[in-house]
């Protein structure tokens, strides 16, 4: 608590802070009190770790390590084994000694990228693309399996509107991953368990029949799927029962994608730090992740909203949805406003400096076009015109 009360100086944050680490933990109906550790689910947890923690960011910063750290989960990168296991002690003893934290030695290990997960990822050796850590597809498994159980005796519709939600918030979180033929393989899995599910549903070979017929399958097709003997996971894939259940019927129950193909033109989130080039963009990519068209706008936005920045952009001769990133200033250059189009609406982000301007470049009426390195530049309040891109060499192993 004393390093909280040094960032926090308000007493009735750090009473509610004590208050929540005394609160003790619910197990099995009871409640029993906590002598040490935070309550893990809550945004206290991360808060606290980031708080704590930041020594240690400072410390692999000064060191030059390359790393992505969040809560109290931390990869860093290095080029060999050897530097992995030295890193690796070397940061123990910090922690230990410095900070008086305990290492967790069952979860800390030197490894390549690719064999270590962060967050439910893992990265490539490369860092070209992000993956799905094996647990985490396993979870995602284990839960479709719950929601989808063949004896749970409701209709299509009520478990397709069951699967909904952790469907959508499922992927909201891995659909920044980039592999797609994983989704797709985990979109025709979870429809033919729904197939399994119907197909035991409809019972016996009367109902089946029935059935088939009247989603549009022939006779002697129909009669074949309905008097098959074999198992109900394998009748899930039968052509005719396929025919029957196309996507589309699923689709038309509400039953959404996993995959979401993205646009050209669209942008991936913003990510600040050394953090960036080494664990969502790759080691080979020397600016940050903006869009690869930046645009400086020279009128004032004053107070103008999306709508009037928007038509500022179209007035200029410029189309406001081609993905493109404008930034617009204030007359005494101390606050910027950016308009974007994300693939499904327009974004708007604003930025004040309390006790500077920012460097703005000469533009009048015109516009200029920078490069992502140089936007981030600017939009921190830095000169812009000092920027040089270095190149960085790809990790060979993670600890």
């Amino acid at each position: 608590m004393a390093r909280v009360a040094a960032r926090i100086p308000d007493k009735r944050v750090l009473k509610l802070i004590r208050a929540f680490l005394n609160a003790g933990v619910l197990e099995d109906g009871l409640v029993r009190p906590v002598d040490e550790g935070t309550p893990q689910g809550g945004p206290l947890s991360p808060f606290l770790s980031n708080i704590v923690l930041d020594d240690l960011d400072k410390e692999l910063a000064r060191r030059g390590h390359r790393f992505c750290r969040y809560a109290d989960d931390c990869n860093i990168y290095v080029r060999s084994h050897h530097a992995g296991e030295r890193v690796r002690a070397s940061i123990s003893r910090f922690l230990t000694d410095k900070l008086r934290l305990k290492v967790n030695e069952a979860k800390s290990a030197v490894a390549r990228p690719e064999e270590r997960k962060f967050l439910g990822f893992s990265i490539a050796n490369d860092g070209s693309e992000r993956r799905i850590a094996p647990k985490a597809l396993d979870k995602f498994k284990d839960r479709i399996r719950e929601i989808t159980c063949r004896t749970r005796g409701i209709s299509l519709r009520q478990m397709i509107a069951d699967l909904t939600p952790y469907l959508i918030g499922w992927r909201g979180y891995f659909g920044f991953c980039q592999t797609p033929r994983v989704l797709t393989n985990l979109e025709a899995w979870i429809r033919r368990r729904l197939r399994l599910y119907l197909w035991r549903q409809w019972r016996n070979g009367h109902n089946r029949f029935t059935e088939l017929r009247r989603l549009g399958i022939a006779k002697f097709a129909a009669s074949v799927a309905a008097g098959s003997p074999t198992g109900l996971w394998r009748m899930s894939g039968h052509p005719a029962v396929q025919h029957a259940l196309r996507n589309q019927v699923f689709d038309s129950l509400g039953l959404p994608r996993i995959f979401m193909p993205v646009p050209a033109y669209s942008i991936e989130p913003p990510w600040y730090g050394p953090v960036c080039p080494v664990v969502w963009e790759g080691w080979r990519r020397e600016t940050s992740p903006y869009p690869d068209q930046l645009r400086l706008c020279g009128a004032p936005h004053k107070r103008k909203g999306i709508d009037g920045l928007v038509a500022l952009v179209r007035d200029a001769g410029s189309d406001p949805f081609d993905g493109a990133l404008y930034v617009f200033r204030a007359k005494r250059a101390d606050r910027i406003k950016i308009v974007w189009w994300d693939g499904s609406g327009v974004c708007l982000y604003l930025k004040r400096l309390e006790k500077a301007k920012f460097c703005w470049p000469r533009i009048g009426h015109h516009r200029v076009q920078m490069n992502p390195a140089q936007l981030m530049a600017l939009v921190d309040g830095m000169d812009w015109k000092r920027v040089r891109t270095v190149a960085v060499k790809p990790p060979e192993i993670v600890g």
